[in-house]
């Protein structure tokens, strides 16, 4: 009887210690997971047949060309735009994850307002001892509020960089409001894949409310006399930088990490989101194609991270595998770098020491 007490005892403790370390991603999750991915690794490097990539860009007219298809399509004729700027500066709406950064910088509130009432809350970060010429544009991912990337921009600003921090569509700050759809009724948009109905209700699509926020806040950046631009993301939110920097050549370095693969490299549950595989948005430029774009031209670089261990997406090495397609095509197009990092570091989801450390050594490089 004794023994069935203790037996049963140890397996429920085995069992909550276990529940604990994978939610809380604590010891000894991180062995175990390094441990299930090698074991799987062969079997997964078989289901993926060979690569095969579609770059189809052959001179600079083209290039061109598709970067003025990507504005149309979100955009319309107007294309880029431009002269767009938040509708209200250090407004009332607050953003919680000031009050975090108030002792060592100033902080000020944008707003951008965009249909249906989707809008989005950018908060520009200035340290006290401002020291860098680039300023930062950091996009936080689909894990909701900028708090979970707070230690990410502490590090920014200490460097001496203006940071201007932004919340995917419907997350964190941003509203989620709600709209009348005439065969449901009143709907409230409560992630991107509501995105889905309120195209087909209203027509067009729903990519501008992921990047206007971005090219909004970079022009009043430039008003107030900002020259040099840096944008930084992970999870959708590298999403994010990726398809901003293809399309606003500002941004001058570009960091996308844990964020995308081609379609042709993509296992099972790593197509997702509504933004992150539209059909018609790739159609018009593939992903090699925004990779290229997002790196090309004089001075202008972008770099990848992909973690070998991420437990939620894009793991292994695969991004290996079209780095050098890239960055042939960008120097017979006249210029321009891209790298994609392997960080084995860690096992996560996120930006790590590591991937800082790349990146802070690559902002330090002459531009």
């Amino acid at each position: 009887m004794i023994e069935i007490l203790f037996l049963t005892a140890l397996l429920t403790v085995t069992f909550v210690f276990g529940m604990v370390a994978g939610y809380r991603k604590t010891f000894p999750f991180s062995l175990l997971w390094r441990m299930r991915h090698r074991l799987l690794l062969q079997q997964s490097v078989a289901d993926d047949g060979p690569a095969d990539f579609v770059l189809e860009v052959a001179s600079t007219e083209v290039l061109h060309e598709r970067r003025q298809a990507l504005a149309d399509f979100i955009w319309g004729p107007a294309g880029l735009p431009l002269s767009r700027m938040p509708d209200e500066l250090n407004g009332s709406a607050s953003v919680p994850l000031a009050r975090y950064f108030s002792s060592h910088s100033s902080t000020i509130t944008w707003t951008v307002r965009m249909d249906h009432g989707i809008d989005s809350r950018v908060l520009v970060l200035t340290p006290r001892h401002l020291t860098q010429a680039t300023t930062i544009i950091y996009q936080q991912g689909h894990e909701g509020s900028a708090w979970a990337g707070r230690h990410v921009i502490d590090k920014f600003l200490k460097r001496g960089h203006r940071i201007a921090v932004l919340e995917m569509p419907l997350m964190g700050a941003n509203s989620r409001p709600v709209v009348r759809l005439r065969r449901h009724g009143l709907v409230r948009l409560q992630d991107h894949d509501f995105f889905r109905l309120l195209d087909h209700e209203f027509g067009g699509n729903s990519i501008r409310f992921f990047i206007e926020p971005v090219i909004a806040s970079i022009n009043q950046l430039v008003a107030g006399g900002a020259t040099r631009f840096a944008m930084v993301g992970w999870s959708g939110g590298g999403w994010t930088t990726t398809l901003s920097a293809a399309l606003d050549t500002r941004i001058s370095r570009s960091y996308a990490v844990a964020s995308s693969l081609p379609f042709s490299l993509r296992r099972r549950g790593e197509l997702s989101d509504y933004e992150n595989h539209l059909p018609e948005l790739y159609e018009l430029v593939n992903y090699p194609e925004l990779y290229l774009l997002s790196a090309h031209g004089t001075s202008r670089a972008a770099i990848q991270i992909l973690n070998e261990f991420d437990p939620v997406a894009w793991s292994g090495r695969r991004g290996l595998l079209y780095e050098d397609c890239v960055q042939q095509a960008l120097s017979r197009l006249g210029g321009g770098g891209f790298r994609c990092i392997i960080d084995s570091s860690w096992v996560g989801h996120g930006i790590s020491r590591r991937a800082m450390k790349e990146i802070a050594q690559d902002l330090d490089c002459e531009f």
